[in-house]
């Protein structure tokens, strides 16, 4: 809905009257965490917490750099990219929760999750920082074939974005444009009528 909302004309105006609901809801956000957070259990298992948090940010830069570079982007921005996604949110607490809750998960779990959550936050705008010099150390140190393929991604992205930036009034590039979209459009529609029906399906099976 907030993407439908956004390319409307009065998306301006919804988000002057959405900004001070956004910022309640993340003050109480930001709260709730806290309230989480049992001192006593930062102080008795902050091993835990430390080895929690140094493989979510290890796993998290080395995968996003890993795909991001897999699919395309420089090294550069790759690691700029994973770099921002060292941290975890909200949605780690649900299922934290619901572990702890069918009973998949030891109670123990939850404030470790939550700790790890709240320091990897924190530290994530340090790490950003990081990502520029921890690039550079890299490429310096790199060996000649893998400084090779750096350098030659770097130019096959700057070439692909100068070939995107250039103007085209080709009609035959315009109606490719419409039978992708067109094509895609009959695409998702099918997949959501099958989803649809499957759903049905489902329903009266179990009724």
């Amino acid at each position: 809905m907030g993407s439908i909302l956004a390319e409307t004309v009065e998306s301006h105006r919804i988000e002057k009257l959405m900004t001070p609901l956004k910022n309640v809801f993340a003050a109480i956000f930001f709260i709730s965490v806290g309230m989480l957070i049992n001192p006593a259990s930062l102080a008795e298992y902050w091993v835990s917490i430390v080895y929690v948090s140094l493989v979510i940010i290890i796993g998290m830069i080395v995968f996003a750099t890993l795909g991001c570079w897999w699919g395309g982007e420089t090294l550069r921005d790759s690691m700029l990219t994973s770099f921002s996604f060292v941290q975890i949110g909200e949605f780690s607490f649900i299922i934290a929760s619901l572990g702890t809750s069918l009973g998949v998960l030891q109670p123990v779990v939850y404030p470790i999750i939550v700790a790890a959550s709240v320091l990897t936050t924190f530290l994530t705008p340090y790490i950003m920082k990081a990502a520029v010099p921890c690039y550079t150390l890299l490429y310096n140190h790199a060996s000649k074939s893998l400084r090779a393929k750096i350098d030659q991604r770097e130019q096959q992205v700057a070439a692909a974005e100068a070939e995107a930036a250039k103007p085209s009034g080709d009609k035959s590039t315009l109606a490719a444009r419409v039978r992708h979209a067109v094509r895609n459009t009959f695409i998702t529609k099918y997949l959501v009528n099958l989803f649809i029906k499957n759903m049905s399906a489902h329903d009266e099976n179990a009724n």
